[in-house]
């Protein structure tokens, strides 16, 4: 085929130069998409974001961490599609450097770290947190404050998330400090009314060499009731 012709019948056509190989490589695909989403309703955007998962995997890395990955963050505040958004930031998160982590991805986490409602969104974190504490090497002081602070107003809450926040502490213990542990955790998790942390209790307790409180300081009285919080 000539792209181009001094006769114009012969030229291609639109629909000629959208099915070249380059128009259907995989990683061109998601970043045009990416910059048309902006115009999309919510209903595209979702559908385009849960495809994007499956997508991932197999491009490059350079193009996730630097392109797709600055395109997501845009949509961290988007409340309606953040729960689709966040696992393809997490995917990104994983295959990134601890360096990558620390001045690409967790600057834009911090958003989500903050959100409780739905609930699938501290949950998504939760499950994650041992990866996410893996990479954030270079800046756990900071992360610790963001995630440790979400699991202590966690512990406050129903008791799905409770034992969930319960079950990744041991998993997580190697990156938790003292600090965090007698400032934020101990407290907490002294005043759970049910006898299913006591291990998780005592296993922190040990690690810190403090005793487990039975009462503490109720820093985070003025989040109830809302689906945000704000830290001090």
């Amino acid at each position: 085929m000539k792209y181009a012709s001094i006769n114009a019948d012969s030229r291609p056509t639109l629909e000629d130069y959208q099915n070249l190989a380059i128009f259907n490589d995989q990683q061109a695909r998601a970043i045009r998409d990416l910059d048309s989403q902006l115009t999309w309703d919510r209903l595209k955007k979702v559908d385009f974001f849960n495809r994007l998962r499956d997508i991932l995997p197999r491009l490059s890395h350079q193009v996730k961490v630097n392109r797709i990955a600055n395109s997501l963050f845009n949509e961290v505040l988007n409340p309606e599609v953040l729960p689709h958004v966040l696992p393809n930031i997490l995917i990104i998160a994983e295959d990134s450097t601890p360096s990558e982590f620390k001045a690409k991805i967790f600057p834009h986490l911090k958003t989500p770290f903050r959100v409780l409602e739905p609930k699938t969104i501290p949950l998504m974190l939760l499950d994650n947190l041992p990866m996410l504490s893996d990479r954030a090497k270079l800046c756990l002081p900071e992360f610790q404050q963001s995630a440790f602070t979400l699991i202590q107003y966690l512990l406050r809450t129903d008791q799905q998330l409770q034992k969930k926040s319960l079950h990744v502490l041991p998993r997580v213990k190697r990156f938790i400090d003292i600090g965090t542990m007698s400032s934020i955790l101990l407290p907490e998790l002294g005043r759970l009314p049910y006898r299913v942390e006591i291990k998780q209790r005592e296993l922190l307790a040990k690690k810190s060499q403090a005793q487990v409180p039975k009462v503490g300081p109720l820093v985070l009285d003025n989040f109830k009731g809302s689906s945000h919080f704000q830290l001090d």
